[in-house]
């Protein structure tokens, strides 16, 4: 069969055309507070001052309801993050928490950029072996930290999420669907 040239550049510029992808959104996951204790001063290294920061405690909030998720463990994580000299503050932290409602432990490690001493945005990644919040480990989240407190720093996580990923939320919260996460 014979395709004239001009149908076949057509029919690739179809299969090349571009395709507009659904615009992700954020989905309020958690908020919290986390208790930092400075270990030293900015100690100075070849990329700007890193921060040695202990964290003391802190939870894991239902963003809606309030109710303790979560409750980080004192003593285990810190911020190891470097203040460059553009003053660009780069996150570098970990903490470990333990789910409130099966007593399992998880782990979060974060990365980012943001100004030192107001707000930082990291990627934040969980891992957790918890059957009803197994769901985390896979997905993409962004930490939002609000340091112009100090201690208690404020926090809220959020998913990153197209249209057709809300189930995931819906395994972690226990709810039946998008719009009961959003109403409770």
């Amino acid at each position: 069969m014979f395709f004239p040239p001009v149908l076949l550049f057509a029919s690739f510029l179809q299969l090349t055309a571009p395709v507009q992808a659904a615009a992700p959104t954020l989905t309020h996951l958690f908020n919290g507070t986390l208790f930092l204790e400075p270990v030293a001063e900015l100690v100075p290294g070849p990329f700007g001052g890193r921060s040695l920061i202990t964290f003391n405690g802190g939870t894991l909030l239902h963003p809606i309801n309030g109710k303790v998720i979560a409750n980080l463990i004192p003593g285990l994580g810190g911020e190891l993050g470097v203040l460059g000299s553009n003053n660009v503050f780069y996150p570098d932290a970990r903490a470990a928490l333990q789910w409130v409602d099966d007593s399992t432990y998880g782990y979060l490690e974060m990365h980012g950029s943001g100004k030192f001493d107001i707000k930082a945005t990291t990627y934040a990644r969980f891992e957790t072996n918890s059957p009803s919040r197994v769901a985390l480990n896979g997905l993409f989240t962004i930490l939002r930290l609000d340091l112009s407190s100090f201690s208690p720093a404020t926090f809220d996580i959020y998913s990153v999420v197209s249209h057709l990923h809300f189930s995931v939320l819906d395994l972690l919260h226990n709810t039946q669907t998008k719009d009961d996460i959003i109403d409770n």
